[in-house]
């Protein structure tokens, strides 16, 4: 009884023990690296709550349920939700954070909502409230945050607004140039009658509208007749201002000729149809060409960016007649002196004139002291 004791183990070759632990191994990398999968279903489901305007607010309970308030009551929807990865993925996606973030989140999407996120302590579960946004007025902080402090671009844009001259928004991303079309609106001086021209499947809020005309935009696209009608019920209703969601080509050749009276302007967010020359060297301003774009279009305020749109410059249309026209992209008021080629010896210098305790420090170098130095 007091023996030695011995457990018996199945027999394994040496080859075979390697190969299960690197099987195990590499199972274990793929569960660690293996996203979720946010199907069609679920995203389409999430655009389905967008696009209904009746649906004021929806709440997730991580996979338990889902709850919808329409038209003003609550009810109970099916959860498209199978795993608790997929609503980590579908925070994820809409607020642009890591899925290991976890702290509450509070932030307004462009599709039109207002999402709360947080975990419950109990259950550990993600729970996403989103709520739908009411039409206000474009905050000034906002506009400073869209033009990143480029405050000369901002100046000549609103001084363009004043004076009643069309305003083109554009760039690859339509929640993008949206969001900037409603804040560039806020530009519109007090008491301006605007009308806006909006699109009946996703029709985008007005915050201080006068009168608000719905149209499905597809059909302006392919009919320039119908651009024409939407245009006459537009002026019907006497506008200071016309802002559009979105301007085809045959809208914008149907408002030309408008805006030649000068008793309205016209500003609306279009595709990006300027085609860039090559990069422009430094302290020359960088060009492009357009086709299509009619004359009396002289300002476009290009957009980047899509859940975060940003104002990447504004382009003005360069004297000339026809089709084919020339642009050229406004520099910004950050850059205030213009750069100069340095001597390769010179710039020797300088370097060695910094390594040894230089009291300029980063600074610019003034145009004397290089002179100066390449005459060593």
């Amino acid at each position: 009884m007091g023996g030695k004791r011995e457990t018996a183990v199945p027999e394994m070759s040496k080859t075979a023990l390697v190969q299960a632990v690197l099987g195990s191994m590499r199972r274990e990398a793929l569960r660690r690296r293996r996203r979720p999968v946010l199907g069609a279903a679920i995203w389409g489901q999430f655009h389905e709550w967008v696009r209904d305007e009746s649906v004021e607010a929806v709440i997730i309970h991580g996979t338990s349920g889902v709850h919808v308030l329409q038209s003003g009551a609550w009810r109970e929807a099916q959860s498209p939700f199978v795993r608790e990865q997929q609503v980590r993925e579908l925070l994820r996606r809409l607020t642009l954070n890591p899925r290991r973030d976890r702290h509450p989140v509070h932030v307004p999407l462009p599709e039109g909502f207002e999402l709360f996120s947080w975990q419950t302590v109990d259950r550990g579960e993600t729970v996403l409230f989103f709520r739908r946004l009411r039409p206000v007025p474009p905050a000034p902080a906002k506009l400073n945050e869209l033009w990143r402090g480029n405050r000369e671009g901002l100046r000549l844009v609103a001084s363009a607004l004043s004076r009643r001259q069309p305003v083109l928004v554009c760039g690859p991303g339509q929640h993008a140039r949206e969001q900037v079309l409603l804040a560039l609106s806020g530009l519109l001086e007090p008491g301006t009658r605007a009308v806006w021209l909006v699109d009946a499947g996703r029709p985008l809020p007005a915050a201080g509208a006068a009168a608000v005309v719905s149209i499905d935009c597809q059909r302006l696209h392919a009919d320039p007749f119908a651009a024409r009608d939407v245009l006459q019920q537009l002026l019907a209703l006497s506008p200071d201002w016309i802002v559009a969601q979105d301007a085809p080509s045959p809208l914008l050749a149907a408002v030309a000729d408008g805006l030649r009276s000068g008793r309205w302007g016209f500003m609306a967010a279009a595709g990006f149809p300027l085609q860039r020359s090559a990069p422009a060297r430094p302290g020359r301003d960088a060009l492009a060409r357009s086709q299509g774009v009619p004359e009396p279009f002289r300002w476009i305020v290009e957009v980047g960016g899509y859940r975060r749109p940003v104002i990447e410059g504004v382009w003005r249309a360069l004297p000339g007649a026809g089709p084919a026209r020339t642009w050229r992209r406004l520099r910004g008021s950050e850059r205030t002196v213009a750069l100069r080629p340095i001597p390769v010896r010179s710039a020797r210098n300088q370097a060695s004139r910094l390594v040894f305790g230089n009291p300029i420090g980063n600074r610019a170098v003034p145009a004397r002291e290089t002179e100066g130095s390449s005459s060593d």
